[in-house]
């Protein structure tokens, strides 16, 4: 799902409980268009240091906005390959997630992300 959405993009390969993510709003969309970076592959991609610097501070401002709405608690972090940190979502547990689940998180995290 994170690779068939225009505003995701996987920082590297997921792993058996993880999937490590970057939002990008839509200027960021543009920049990355510009520096012809493909989105939607599984693999990790070299990002121009402006661009790392700016999704730093999506993910900072956009895990801020969705603890304070109350919407969900999604940590990020940084990772060896990559110069932004990037979001973690966790697949472990006892709760099965349905697919409507990974939609919800997928549809609130750019509700409330587009306009950064």
């Amino acid at each position: 799902m994170i690779q068939g959405h225009e505003a995701f993009m996987l920082a590297c390969e997921p792993w058996p409980f993880n999937v490590n993510f970057f939002y990008l709003p839509p200027r960021i969309r543009r920049k990355l268009r510009q520096f012809d970076i493909q989105t939607d592959a599984a693999r990790n991609v070299e990002l121009p240091e402006d661009v790392s610097k700016e999704i730093a501070k999506v993910s900072v401002e956009l895990k801020l906005r969705l603890h304070k709405a109350g919407e969900m608690l999604i940590p990020f972090q940084p990772l060896e390959n990559q110069k932004a940190d990037c979001f973690r979502l966790v697949l472990a547990g006892k709760k099965a997630l349905a697919h409507e689940d990974y939609r919800k998180i997928i549809l609130v995290m750019d509700k409330y992300g587009r306009d950064l």
